[in-house]
């Protein structure tokens, strides 16, 4: 690429041969051909100062031109240089974002899974928490009734022995006194006092309130009553091997006196000792 620069040194050396041909031509008057020889050669300087100006000139504009190409060049390449950074900033974030919405979606991936066993866990528990109430009712529903059946059991036993003693009773008495209606009597007294013995236990029950470690305790107690219902004495007869246990059954008893008995002075007489299993 031809530059101005180069034109300029061109045009100079063919003015420098011009001057050069034109000084070197034959002349009849010596005098003038001197005279015309200085001021060519004065052309000739002046010249080469306007050239030499006009080159300084032009390499001046050329330099300026030149840095200021570098400056735009350089700020291009700094441009070009952020514009790098700044894209690769962007993937960077662009990653640094991706890679935390991938995290978000495992965790909650993971979440909505230990979510999901959670719940079959649950489910499982609810499912077991019905089947262990529905065991619990069912064994409390038989012991229950066998609670019922042993009540029944041991009062039907009480009955029996009383009715026993009678019947010993009676047989101490000679078989002219023996009758039909005495074995009738004992019989009515013997309900009688059962019933009255019911009463005096659930009474006794009712005014209990069982402490915790004592659920399924039991002991039996032998309760002896003066004629007002009052508590003569109390005896543990069959021990819960829970001495607190025993100790407050007795204060349960005596906390509820007097007790209902019956008006009658013989029926009274066969239950002024009377025995009860106290389960609260």
């Amino acid at each position: 690429m031809i530059t101005r620069t180069a034109v300029l040194y061109s045009g100079l050396i063919h003015a420098v041969i011009a001057v050069v041909l034109i000084i070197g031509m034959p002349v009849d008057n010596r005098q003038p051909r001197v005279s015309n020889s200085e001021r060519s050669v004065k052309a000739v300087i002046v010249k080469e100062d306007l050239l030499v100006a006009e080159v300084r000139r032009i390499k001046e504009v050329e330099n300026r031109e030149k840095r200021e190409k570098e400056r735009e060049l350089n700020a291009l390449k700094k441009q070009l240089i952020e514009l790098k950074n700044k894209s690769k900033n962007e993937r960077n974030v662009i990653e640094v974002l991706q890679s935390e919405k991938n995290q978000i979606a495992k965790e909650s991936k993971q979440a909505q899974k230990r979510r999901k066993v959670e719940l079959e866990k649950a489910a499982e528990a609810r499912q077991k928490a019905v089947e262990e109430n529905t065991r619990l009712e069912k064994a409390a529903k038989a012991r229950q009734k066998a609670e019922s059946l042993r009540e029944v059991s041991e009062r039907k036993a009480a009955k029996a022995q009383r009715v026993l003693a009678e019947m010993e009773l009676l047989a101490e008495i000679s078989s002219e006194e023996a009758s039909e209606e005495f074995v009738e009597q004992s019989l009515q007294d013997a309900e009688l006092i059962d019933k009255y013995a019911t009463a005096i236990k659930s009474k006794v029950l009712e005014n209990y309130k069982i402490l915790a470690g004592q659920e399924g305790l039991e002991c039996t107690l032998r309760i002896t009553l003066i004629r007002d219902g009052n508590v003569a004495g109390i005896e543990v007869i069959k021990s819960s091997n829970n001495a607190s246990f025993d100790r407050l059954a007795e204060v349960a008893v005596r906390k509820v006196a007097p007790f209902p008995v019956p008006d009658e002075e013989r029926v009274f007489n066969k239950m002024r000792v009377i025995s009860f299993v106290f389960r609260p």
